[in-house]
């Protein structure tokens, strides 16, 4: 979503507010992972957000790019 929000179930959310609705939904709802659907908008700083987002649940981050599911592996 432009303005660094992204979309999910109807709601917009910032990476942090996102982080804390799929942690919530990990264990309620079973989410097992966090896929970016990159469309030829999307930028690094998303997929960056997605790595960020996907670490504060615990969870795996992909992005996905055509047919192809891409891993985001964060290094620190």
């Amino acid at each position: 979503m432009p303005g660094d929000e992204f979309s999910w179930r109807g709601r917009n959310y910032t990476p942090d507010r996102m982080g804390d609705a799929i942690r919530a939904a990990k264990a309620s709802e079973g989410v097992t992972s966090v896929v970016l659907l990159y469309g030829d908008d999307a930028t690094v700083q998303d997929i960056v957000d997605v790595a960020i987002i996907a670490r504060a649940a615990g969870l795996p981050a992909f992005y996905k790019q055509g047919d192809k599911l891409n891993p985001i592996t964060v290094s620190r």
